[in-house]
């Protein structure tokens, strides 16, 4: 699971798996990626920021660059204690610049109930797969 590989802990070790990761009071992955189209090639790098210290908060920023929208940047922050998502995004090329804040969705409805299964089914399933995965790690070697 290249995520844990890439995560740093509060002091800026390394953790090697997500049972180490989870015992942080935060964690941090950062990411690039390059996409080649015949059209348009893309280029980009972001950061996540999970804490879970107090109320769980969640902070993802993305930079990314191409020739026809130029230098662009989306922050989101997830905040569990207002239940509130703000996100900015930034076009510089082209004069756009703003923020935006949402509510949480209640929760309480049949439709938003039958999402958040949906989503636990998924996160069942990921973390079988993360798990079966660090049964073969090896840690602490180059």
């Amino acid at each position: 699971f290249l995520l844990a590989l890439l995560a740093s802990a509060e002091d800026g070790a390394k953790t090697d798996t997500l049972a180490e990761m989870a015992k942080e009071p935060y964690m941090h992955i950062g990411y690039e990626y390059q996409l080649h189209r015949a059209t348009m090639p893309r280029s980009g790098e972001g950061d996540l920021w999970l804490n879970y210290e107090g109320q769980p908060k969640i902070s993802l920023q993305g930079v990314a660059q191409s020739p026809k929208f130029g230098k662009g940047t989306i922050r989101i922050l997830l905040d569990s204690a207002t239940k509130t998502m703000y996100v900015r995004i930034e076009l510089a090329k082209l004069h756009r610049d703003q923020c935006l804040k949402y509510p949480f969705p209640a929760g309480t409805d049949e439709k938003d109930q039958k999402r958040l299964q949906t989503l636990k089914v998924r996160q069942e399933r990921i973390q079988k797969v993360v798990h079966e995965e660090e049964k073969g790690w090896e840690t602490g070697k180059d």
